[in-house]
């Protein structure tokens, strides 16, 4: 009751097949739940995941959610915490800290200011080395933009540090990242899902990570366009798939345009 009044809306015919076919899985099924849930953007994906993570929590199980880019990640973890606080679900957030820059003229990494700093993320793919952190001190917790327009995540190093240690101490319920989330570098304390947003984006070595962290995890992977081997897969019967067929009510149509390109970069 809580999480429907948080939507703000009646879960849709697709939506509430999709609930039922994750709950089946994770409650009646004797193997870990492997499952592909697609659908149009906005068509309520998130919305799905969020029940799976609350009926993991209440089973006494830790949840990660792993987004392909710091910025929805950071997206997820407002919405999460924003819906599932009022359920007693502790949410929490680690995302890779950007090192320092290396002074390449005296070959030497610059010193630490001594006063407190910002510590910028980077919003593009992630690296394989994304939940490295070194250099500077603390950032506030928080999303800005810089001159160029372009947005920029920045984060506290000592929220970095909590919630490493929370999620190790199992004070975590749920915790939302970028793919480093679920690296050898990371501990859980009981694991039980693994929400995989966007999975089309991630590369083959980053999925063979994946695979590797959720032996014996359920996993619930989103996507809206999803690609052919994964496709093939769910309709094969290899892997478990649902639609969601239909939008909320209330969301506006997408318009899609093609354009000729006149050559010099813009369209005509």
């Amino acid at each position: 009751a809580t999480l429907d009044a948080g939507l703000g809306s009646v879960l849709t015919e697709g939506q509430r097949r999709c609930v039922e076919d994750v709950e089946e899985d994770m409650c009646r099924r004797q193997r870990p739940m492997d499952r592909l849930v697609f659908g149009d953007v906005g068509f309520g994906k998130t919305e799905v995941a969020l029940r799976a993570i609350a009926l993991a929590a209440k089973s006494g199980r830790q949840s990660a959610v792993v987004a392909p880019t710091s910025i929805l990640a950071s997206q997820h973890f407002d919405t999460l915490r924003r819906r599932l606080e009022p359920l007693n679900v502790t949410v929490e957030l680690l995302l890779g800290i950007k090192p320092q820059k290396t002074n390449t003229r005296r070959g030497r990494r610059k010193a630490a200011p001594t006063t407190t700093t910002t510590t910028s993320v980077d919003t593009d793919e992630p690296t394989d080395d994304d939940d490295d952190v070194s250099g500077g001190g603390n950032a506030s917790s928080s999303s800005a933009a810089n001159t160029t327009g372009q947005h920029r995540l920045v984060y506290l190093r000592k929220d970095y540090t909590r919630a490493k240690l929370a999620i190790a101490s199992g004070a975590c319920d749920v915790c939302v990242g970028t793919h480093a989330l679920l690296g050898d570098r990371q501990t859980w304390a009981r694991l039980g899902l693994a929400v995989i947003d966007e999975e089309q984006r991630f590369g083959v070595t980053q999925k063979e990570r994946l695979k590797k962290a959720c032996v014996d995890v359920d996993v619930l992977a989103l996507s809206a366009t999803p690609i052919p081997r994964t496709l093939s897969a769910a309709l094969s019967g290899i892997r478990d798939c649902s639609e969601l067929p239909a939008p909320p009510p209330g969301r506006g149509t997408t318009a899609t345009y093609v354009v000729a390109d006149d050559g010099g970069g813009d369209p005509t």
